[in-house]
């Protein structure tokens, strides 16, 4: 943090003085200058984050020593019994984790990622105290700097006390920092359980006239040209699209996912339509979509409370989302944790039963997104949980004007936008906080 420069108010009372010290340390009166004083707490500040990062990174790295440790005897027992293959994938693991602390998202051997689940929930439990141990810190700087605001303004430093006040909104990208060492996959994010299958690659998948149950889509960019199916009613096959890859189409043709399920890493949509139906679900991680879209496809339902399911983890959503006139979570899932959307004109919400109880369900969830420029319906608004809006307008929607018994309250964090929202249920309280009170990060993660 920037010093403030306070030496142009050269000539401070010596009552001010007096009236600083009495509110901040409840001592005799000293000549203390302000300058010093802001000096002296900030110091304190900074000197107790660094505790904070240097003991958080001590365990850290002690809980990285274990998991090499827990890796190398189990690089031992696989090479005693001669595949080299296995042994080959502990090694890229353990290469990976001495060299930057995160995990080889490509080794996907079942004793590795037995091992790893371990060590990253172990990791994010350590990320989760640093992080409550910095927002203790800054909540009480932020306490102090907030009193020097106020005797300020009433002693008329007006310059000064906004210079103060810019200085304390930084704080907020402070608590909000993440830190070198936070967790090296998805900083605590997943919500749903992602399937770990990743089948052969088939070199060349859209010369294939028919897909069998289960492939992979090599590295490299493909055109849908026309619609292509995967899966069969009754079958669980997984259909995985290989990091890097670039899917796209001029003609709003893509994939439809038919009871199976389609696992997306690192990829990036352009103009594609992605389907499901009979209980598919669409798996997306580190994803960009470009004016895409997702949907429940097909006549066929009455599998419970979902024909099809789409779950996006640290993706980044421009333009389009969904396709048709609302989502209908009769047959429909829709989770999001960790995304960055912009200029959506998010679907309205068509719910089944008490939105307070659906709230509750993992696959109609949105969780610590970033949405700007967006146009948010009530309905949709409702399933979202500390989720930040950027010049967003807010709307009355069809969704929300059944009558509903349950209360519930959402709480969201905005900056700029409007609200139009007329009519809304009773039970439902809305509780608006602006940007600057969010403390837990929001959007996708900056280092994919």
């Amino acid at each position: 943090m920037d010093q403030i420069s306070l030496r142009r108010h050269a000539i401070i009372p010596a009552l001010f003085y007096g009236l600083l010290i009495a509110l901040f340390l409840g001592q005799p009166v000293r000549a203390e200058t302000v300058e010093q004083k802001y000096e002296k707490i900030k110091t304190a500040f900074e000197i107790s984050l660094a505790t904070i990062e240097l003991e958080s990174d001590h365990k850290l790295g002690g809980l990285r020593d274990r998991y090499t440790a827990a890796l190398k005897k189990l690089e031992i027992k696989i090479q005693k019994s001669g595949e080299l293959k296995r042994v080959v994938a502990v090694r890229n693991e353990i290469k990976a984790i001495e060299e930057n602390g995160k995990p080889d998202q490509k080794v996907t051997l079942k004793e590795v990622q037995d091992l790893r689940e371990i060590y990253l929930n172990a990791w994010r439990k350590l990320e989760t105290e640093r992080g409550a141990s910095r927002r203790e810190k800054v909540e009480t700087y932020r306490t102090h700097l907030q009193g020097f605001v106020k005797a300020l303004t009433m002693e008329g430093e007006l310059e000064l006390a906004l210079d103060l006040q810019t200085k304390i909104k930084e704080l907020d990208q402070v608590a909000l920092e993440k830190a070198d060492g936070a967790a090296p996959d998805t900083d605590g994010i997943r919500l749903i359980s992602v399937p770990k299958t990743r089948p052969a690659i088939l070199k060349a998948p859209l010369a294939e006239s028919k897909w069998g149950e289960t492939l992979s889509f090599p590295e490299g960019r493909f055109e849908f040209e026309d619609w292509r199916t995967f899966g069969k009613h009754g079958k669980k096959g997984t259909l995985y699209l290989s990091a890097k890859g670039i899917y796209s189409s001029e003609s709003s043709k893509g994939i439809h996912v038919w009871g199976g399920h389609l696992i997306a890493e690192d990829c990036q949509f352009r103009g594609m339509r992605l389907k499901a139906d009979h209980t598919g679900a669409m798996f997306f991680i580190g994803c960009e979509f470009t004016n895409s879209t997702v949907r429940e496809q097909g006549a066929w339902y009455g599998y419970g409370n979902y024909d099809a399911k789409f779950y996006f983890e640290n993706c980044k959503i421009a333009d389009r989302l969904t396709s048709g006139d609302d989502l209908n979570i009769y047959h429909m899932g829709l989770c999001m944790s960790r995304c960055e959307v912009s200029d959506v004109e998010l679907p309205p919400i068509k719910y089944k039963g008490e939105p307070a109880d659906r709230r509750k369900d993992k696959w109609l969830r949105v969780n610590r997104c970033h949405f700007m420029d967006c146009t948010v319906p009530l309905s949709f608004l409702m399933i979202t949980n500390e989720c930040l809006f950027t010049d967003c307008r807010f709307v009355d929607d069809h969704g929300a004007e059944r009558d509903y018994k349950n209360p519930f309250t959402v709480t969201y964090y905005t900056r700029g936008g409007s609200k139009e929202i007329r009519k809304k249920p009773d039970v439902v309280t809305l509780k608006e906080l602006p940007a600057a009170k969010l403390l837990t990060p929001v959007g996708a993660l900056s280092d994919r």
